[in-house]
């Protein structure tokens, strides 16, 4: 009794942990566009209708995801479909790091949006599932977490673009990968938690 409890107490950790650490990266993930946007304008020439048009096209994807990660979860558990957002938030930071043109980067972007939107559906249904008591209270802090890190994203990565390694300056392709790979963390909580999806949609369909 006493092992089983310690195991469920570690467990709810584990699932906090995803939620907060979550929220962070995805309001870091969200709002280091500001400083990096004159960058990437100016590095690909591009005039306002091309920069309009790749902001539109993340939109895009964010709500494209936000249309079929309900469904997803549903086939394959929010554990699942919370670390497919992660490692994709993680790849499309490798691809703007290596785009070198405009549609590259664009469709760069519009995976990184997809990933943000699969992300915040996700990390709500998991917070819905693990906050049975002082539900209102853990999601404001949840979304405490989200305010901070979008507080912070502008100077992180304004600080991250004139950063120096091995002779190169990070700018804004290199600030993107370690803003997105941050994403990494997460993924360790969420790997070792337990999450209990499947079992709730089946109780119900028993209902």
């Amino acid at each position: 009794m006493i092992t089983s409890s310690k195991a469920s107490k570690r467990n709810y950790i584990f699932q906090v942990l995803t939620v907060f650490i979550g929220f962070l990266v995805f309001g870091f993930s969200e709002n280091v566009k500001g400083p990096a946007i004159p960058r990437i304008q100016m590095n690909f020439g591009l005039d306002e209708m091309q920069i309009g048009t790749l902001l539109s096209l993340n939109s895009l994807g964010y709500l494209l995801a936000c249309s079929f990660t309900a469904f997803l979860v549903r086939k394959w558990g929010v554990k699942c479909v919370t670390l497919i957002a992660f490692g994709s938030m993680v790849a499309s930071g490798i691809f703007i790091f290596l785009s070198q043109s405009y549609p590259a980067l664009t469709g760069s972007y519009f995976f990184m949006y997809l990933g943000n939107g699969m992300l915040e559906i996700a990390l709500a249904v998991l917070g819905a599932q693990i906050f049975i008591k002082n539900t209102g209270t853990m999601m404001n802090l949840s979304h405490f977490f989200y305010g901070l890190s979008s507080t912070v994203a502008p100077m992180l990565a304004s600080g991250l673009m004139t950063v120096t390694l091995f002779g190169h300056t990070l700018d804004w392709r290199g600030m993107y990968l370690v803003v997105l790979s941050l994403c990494l963390i997460p993924m360790i909580p969420a790997l070792l938690g337990r999450f209990q999806t499947r079992t709730i949609r089946r109780k119900n369909e028993r209902r």
